[in-house]
């Protein structure tokens, strides 16, 4: 599938209901080497949930040391 056809695919999750969906959509833009995704990962480090707000950061430490 490769990393910018998950992230295109993680788009439309960054939205949804469900937390753990939001955070997985963070974990896979956080696979994305370098800060290709972090516009998206900085949103979701705001969202009300903290799992998310978390993975999203996480996210971002991951990019980073690619």
């Amino acid at each position: 599938m490769g990393v910018d056809n998950a992230a295109a695919e993680a788009d439309q999750y960054v939205t949804h209901p469900s937390a753990a969906i939001r955070a997985q959509a963070a974990s896979v833009y956080g696979n994305h080497p370098g800060p290709k995704y972090w516009d998206r990962l900085k949103a979701l480090m705001t969202d009300k949930d903290p799992m998310v707000r978390i993975s999203a950061a996480a996210g971002v430490l991951k990019s980073g040391t690619k």
